[in-house]
């Protein structure tokens, strides 16, 4: 893919997410100083990364055979750093209760390895059907991990970062094509 129509479909990518969050701002990679390289970039990735993302969902999906599971909605997306989040679950505002959930997952946080223990944490969001880290989200957390063989910290002050995975120090370098570390 050239350049030019990689970065459109990278932008026009980004654009499309914000218009679903309840904070458009969550999303600004667009507003900064990186933006044609990374949008270039993830333009060129944006299939073979939300192709592995989807690939995680269906194990998650596949290790709770039981359960009614949700429509989700899942995405790669640069989070703006000042929210600190390495994750989001939410739900459109502009669509009906029953709409699918919406995942994004920035995936410069952490490295690959990982990113199975971020999607764990958000898809248990979507199980749960409501943002917060209450028991019922514990619960789903906790059947995910356990049936994933992801490391479950159960500290009391730790249910926001559950499970534990080490972040890494440039989340940017991520997006702008430094995939080393992934």
């Amino acid at each position: 893919m050239e350049d030019a129509a990689a970065f459109g479909r990278g932008l026009d990518y980004l654009y499309e997410l914000r218009i679903l969050l309840p904070e458009p701002d969550l999303i600004d990679l667009m507003l900064r100083p990186q933006r044609h390289l990374a949008c270039i970039w993830i333009g060129q990735q944006l299939d073979a990364l939300n192709g592995r993302l989807a690939e995680l969902l269906w194990r998650c999906q596949q290790v709770l055979p039981q359960v009614q599971h949700p429509s989700v909605r899942l995405c790669a997306a640069p989070l703006a750093a000042e929210f600190n989040l390495d994750g989001l679950c939410c739900w459109p505002l502009q669509l009906a209760p029953q709409a699918e959930a919406l995942i994004l997952l920035d995936l410069g946080v952490l490295e690959s390895s990982h990113w199975p223990s971020l999607l764990a944490h958000e898809y248990a969001h979507a199980l749960a059907a409501r943002p917060g880290h209450g028991t019922e989200f514990q619960d789903w957390l906790t059947q995910l991990c356990s049936a994933l063989h992801l490391p479950l910290n159960r500290s009391t002050h730790g249910w926001n970062a559950l499970p534990d995975y080490p972040r890494r120090s440039d989340r940017m370098a991520f997006w702008l094509g430094d995939t080393a570390a992934n």
